[in-house]
């Protein structure tokens, strides 16, 4: 009986069995990571402390208590008085990490969150290498040339490296892991029609994990239907859209609503410094150029021997070179997050070249030019060159001058000097964590204040002063982005009022620009947004304007000034630590005046600029401008601000703010009441016309009952998004169980093996095959990939 697995494939092109010498050279490469990882760290109960990796676990601490949080319309207040968590950002290795951490505890789920990627990508590359069939040693070598991407210092934002990964790019690591395994799994799919389920599931959790991974992998899979020509065999082209539409299907779950929503998150117009060249080529020049002639080499390898996983590979890092090339300043994302696709491919062609060159040198200094070179000459070369070069600059022998997290050390190797990565140091750095540092004690002291005050005083959002990186010892606990994890402290009860995910929420501008405001000094989150100058008093009338409800002070100035600010009440301290009230910083306030309604409608798209362009007027707090509203509120052009329209008090009282959910009374009805609820497509309300979106990013409704209720419900994008994933499952789960009966079916029908020492001559012979062929030597046994 025919079945999709007995393609004339799996006869021209046996697979290479893997040899214990492959399993040991993969396990040194991901030993190799790990122990630049300090292992001994990531097992401690200290949550990391470094850059944005402090506030991603606030995504992972919401999946770990919502587990289905990962479906679309899914909404969390956490940051930004709301957004759509899991939503504009890839859910996926957040979710696994709140996953983990009902094994672990949180801390260490966090840390192997980041570690785990890293270890694994070469295991990873070489899995792929040896579902494509690529012969011995191709698999390892692919597995060896993701250890200078991995180990590259030069870039801490673009993804897939140690630092980079530590810096918070850990969605970035998981991705390449993904997308690498599925490139070879569609390979392997191409080429034999089998798999199908397994490509499909690493395509779409590269899909859940980062958006421009999957566009990479995209590109590497057009090229290999298109080299394999899966349309001219049935019993390949059948699977491979098969699997095509569940992937499709399954991955729309997070991409649909990703792409519908894009006008509703903020541009992030990042641009790069430094020249083109020492982006693309960080080392020494002739470093460099011997990577990049063993990388022509093994192109030249790639596609003599017809192998389209390297090939594949080969045009991705072209493709990813020409985004770096042509998006030079801001573009629709920052470009050096190309780079590690360009690296990965050039380095997985100059392994592959390495191999080559050394097999055929090998195979001519050999006086018996019959017998196979060892498939482990190669790898071994390469491992020791790694472990020789990594060891060094990563400071493992020979330190001269210890690195610090912020500067480069130096070790003396055989009488040479060499510069030692400060990665090395920020790893250890970070892994250590709070408890680590000396003023631990003081911060345990700070998160039991947030906790009692949230108790006493209630629930709700917190924004600090960020300290003076200038003053001794930095900013506050070594970050001055340590208090994104508040709402973990307090199970929720104080939010930030901002945090990593400064692309997920329309309210991100207007709170990084009132932040600027209440501390004497703060790195931009989001950059070409207006920046104030320091001044608490107006800090105030914007924090009361935002519904934030805590100001949070660690003495010098703005500590002074708080105890004579108006609208600033303390309310505990703890040690050097304040806490004050801000009066009126609710999240539901009755309108002084009639909200504006922009004229003609200000679209999604253009909001940003415009509400950004209100928010740093000095009549800011005086009206709201609407994007829509009732007939009875007036009208405004975009350049001209309204005048003031007073409205009676609706005498708000019975706020309560829980999450999706905002619950309050009136006294009046009729009477505009602002939300300070992020706006977001799918609020609606209970007891009152709109919700209507009004500046800076908030909700403004006319209550025609006392009691209103807001929920931030699912959209129909949201519930299409849904069905579609439904719809993929359904289709995979029909596919796996067909496979299943029609796999036990063959079995039952195929003759009983026939006892002779032929069948076993043959398969050595066909591993033989896939040992050599590395030299020209080996031309006339090298093993096909088309098909009969």
């Amino acid at each position: 009986m025919s079945t999709l697995t007995e393609s004339p494939a799996d006869v021209a092109v046996p697979r290479p069995r893997p040899r214990a010498a492959d399993w040991i050279v993969v396990a040194a490469c991901s030993l190799l990571v790990l122990a630049a990882l300090a292992p001994e760290l990531v097992v401690t109960d200290s949550m990391p402390l470094g850059t944005d990796l402090t506030g991603h676990p606030v995504v992972s601490w919401f999946d770990r208590s919502n587990p289905l949080g990962f479906l679309p319309g899914s909404w969390s207040d956490d940051m930004f008085n709301g957004f759509p968590v899991n939503g504009l950002y890839p859910w996926l290795p957040s979710w696994l990490v709140g996953m983990a951490s009902y094994v672990v505890p949180f801390a260490v789920a966090t840390k192997l969150g980041v570690v785990v990627p890293l270890v694994a990508l070469p295991w990873a590359a070489w899995r792929a290498g040896s579902w494509s069939g690529l012969v011995r040693p191709m698999p390892v070598m692919l597995a060896l040339a993701t250890l200078p991407v991995i180990f590259d210092s030069s870039c801490g934002s673009c993804g897939g490296t140690v630092i980079a990964t530590i810096n918070g790019e850990f969605a970035f690591a998981w991705s390449l892991v993904f997308g690498v395994l599925a490139l070879g799994a569609v390979d392997r799919l191409a080429r034999e029609g089998r798999g199908l389920a397994t490509a499909a599931l690493l395509v779409t959790a590269t899909a859940f994990s980062h958006p421009l991974t999957t566009l990479w992998l995209l590109v590497g899979i057009g090229v290999v239907a298109i080299g394999r020509e899966v349309w001219r065999d049935r019993l390949v082209c059948i699977p491979f859209l098969t699997a095509a539409v569940i992937a499709m299907l399954l991955s729309a779950m997070w991409w649909i609503p990703f792409i519908a929503y894009q006008d509703w998150a903020p541009d992030n117009p990042l641009v790069r410094d430094g020249s083109t060249l020492s982006w693309l080529f960080p080392g020494p020049a002739v470093w460099e150029a011997l990577v990049t002639l063993a990388g022509i080499a093994g192109a030249f390898w790639a596609v003599r021997r017809r192998a389209w996983l390297l090939i594949a590979l080969g045009l991705m890092s072209v493709a990813a070179l020409v985004t770096f090339l042509r998006f030079t300043d801001g573009g629709p994302f920052y470009s050096i997050r190309a780079l590690p696709f360009w690296q990965l491919g050039r380095w997985a062609l100059a392994a592959v070249g390495f191999a080559w060159l050394v097999q055929v040198a090998v195979a001519r200094l050999r006086t018996d030019r019959g017998r196979a070179t060892p498939a482990i000459v190669a790898p071994t070369v390469w491992l020791v060159l790694a472990l020789v070069t990594i060891g060094s600059t990563w400071g493992w022998w020979g330190v001269t001058r210890a690195a610090t997290a912020t500067t480069d050390g130096t070790a003396s190797v055989l009488g040479v000097e060499v510069p030692v990565t400060s990665a090395a140091a920020g790893v250890r750095r970070t892994f250590a964590g709070f408890a680590a540092r000396p003023d631990f004690v003081e911060l345990q002291a700070v998160r039991e204040l947030l906790r009692d005050v949230g108790t006493r005083s209630g629930c709700g959002t917190l924004m600090w002063d960020d300290g003076d990186p200038a003053a001794e010892g930095g900013p506050v606990f070594g970050d001055a982005q340590v208090f994104w994890q508040s709402s973990i402290w307090t199970d929720g009860c104080i939010r930030s009022a901002d945090g990593v995910l400064v692309d997920s929420s329309m309210t991100a501008p207007a709170m990084a620009m009132t932040k600027s405001l209440v501390s004497e000094s703060v790195e931009p989150l989001l950059p070409g947004r207006p920046q104030f100058a320091y001044d608490l008093a107006a800090g105030v009338t914007r924090m009361q304007a935002m519904g934030v409800t805590y100001y949070l002070t660690h003495g010098g100035r703005p500590a002074t000034d708080a105890a004579t600010t108006s609208g600033l009440a303390e309310v505990a301290a703890a040690g050097p630590w304040q806490m004050w009230r801000v009066t009126k910083g609710v999240p539901v306030v009755s309108a002084t005046n009639l909200p504006a309604v922009f004229e003609p409608r200000l679209s999604d798209g253009d909001w940003e600029a415009v509400s950004t362009r209100y928010f740093t007027a000095s009549t800011f707090t005086d009206v709201a401008l609407a994007q829509d509203g009732t007939v009875t509120w007036p009208r405004s052009g975009v350049t001209a601000l309204p005048g003031a329209a007073p409205t009676p008090f609706a005498g708000v009282t019975g706020i309560r703010a829980d999450g999706n959910e905002v619950t309050f009374r009136v006294a009046t009805t009729g009477t505009p009441v602002l939300v300070r609820a992020s706006a977001f497509p799918g609020w609606t309300v209970d007891g009152a016309d709109g919700p209507y979106r009004v500046t800076a990013n908030y909700l403004a409704v006319v209550p025609t009952s006392t009691t209103v209720t807001l929920t931030k419900g699912r959209t129909g994008i949201d519930l299409l998004a849904i069905a579609s994933a439904i719809l993929g499952l359904g289709l995979l789960a029909s596919v796996s169980v067909f496979g299943v009966l029609e796999r036990r079916e063959d079995r039952l029908d195929e003759p009983a093996p026939v006892e002779s020492g032929e069948d076993e001559a043959s398969d050595g012979d066909a591993e033989s095959t896939h040992e050599v062929g590395l030299g020209d030597e080996a031309d006339a046994v090298e093993p096909t990939t088309s098909r009969a």
